[in-house]
C-alpha cells in the first residue's frame, strides 16, 4: 500500500494510516463473519451488502488527496465509493450466465439505491415513490438529493433547485441536461410525498 499523501504533512500521513488500519481490521471482521456463516450453514441464505459511506473529509484529507487547493466540494472525483452485493448462490448463478468481467456496474449511485437494488435483485415488487433512489440495474438516471447541502447532483452536474446548474464537471449535452431536470423534479416529488406520509403519520389521532 502506498500512502497517497506520502511526502506531505506528517500529521496527514499518520491520519491516513489510521484509515489503512481500519480497513485491515474490517477485512479481518468480514473474514470472521463469512467463516461463521459457513460453519453454521447460513452463507447461502445470506445476502451481504457493503457500501462505502463517504470520502475522507476529516481534516480535509480528501481535498488534499485530490490536490484540490480551491476547497471545491463539487469535485465529483472525491465521492467515488464502493457498493458490493454478495451471495454465494446469486453469484454462481450470475457467473453461469455471463462473463466474469461483467460483474461490475460502473454507474452513479447513492445510499438511496441500496434497498431498491436489493428488492429488484430478489424479485420483490415495491412502491417506487417511497424510495428516493432507484435500482442500479435500471436505466434510470440516478439523481442524489443531499439533505445537508439541499442540493441535487449526479456525477456530472450539481444544482440547488433542479433547474439552475451550479456546477458541471464536463461538457453536457442538451439531452442529458433535460433528463437531469426531469429526474430532479421526480426526486423532489418523491421527497415531498415521503415527507407528507411521515407528517401525516405523526399527527395525533382523535379518540
Amino acid at each position: 500500500w502506498v500512502n497517497p499523501l506520502a511526502g506531505g504533512d506528517s500529521e496527514d500521513v499518520a491520519r491516513l494510516r489510521h484509515y489503512e488500519a481500519a480497513v485491515m481490521d474490517f477485512d479481518k471482521a468480514i473474514g470472521k463473519l463469512l467463516d461463521a456463516l459457513e460453519d453454521n450453514d447460513l452463507l447461502e441464505d445470506t445476502v451481504i451488502v457493503l457500501y462505502g459511506d463517504h470520502n475522507v473529509y476529516y481534516h480535509d484529507l480528501a481535498l488534499k488527496m485530490y490536490e484540490d487547493t480551491g476547497n471545491d466540494y463539487y469535485n465529483m472525483e472525491m465521492y467515488h465509493t464502493f457498493f458490493c452485493i454478495y451471495n454465494e448462490t446469486l453469484t454462481s448463478t450470475y457467473l453461469a450466465n455471463t462473463r466474469a468481467s461483467d460483474t461490475t456496474i460502473d454507474t452513479f449511485t447513492s445510499p438511496y439505491c441500496i434497498v431498491p437494488t436489493l428488492l429488484d435483485l430478489l424479485g420483490y415488487h415495491y412502491e417506487q415513490d417511497i424510495y428516493m433512489g432507484d435500482s442500479v440495474f435500471s436505466d434510470t438516471m440516478q439523481v442524489f438529493y443531499s439533505h445537508k447541502l439541499t442540493g441535487l447532483f449526479t456525477n456530472c452536474l450539481y444544482s440547488n433547485d433542479g433547474e439552475e446548474i451550479v456546477y458541471a464537471n464536463q461538457n453536457i449535452t442538451d439531452e442529458y441536461l433535460e433528463t437531469f431536470r426531469e429526474r430532479c423534479q421526480d426526486v423532489i416529488g418523491r421527497l415531498n410525498y415521503i415527507n407528507s406520509v411521515y407528517y401525516n403519520s405523526q399527527e395525533p389521532k382523535e379518540e
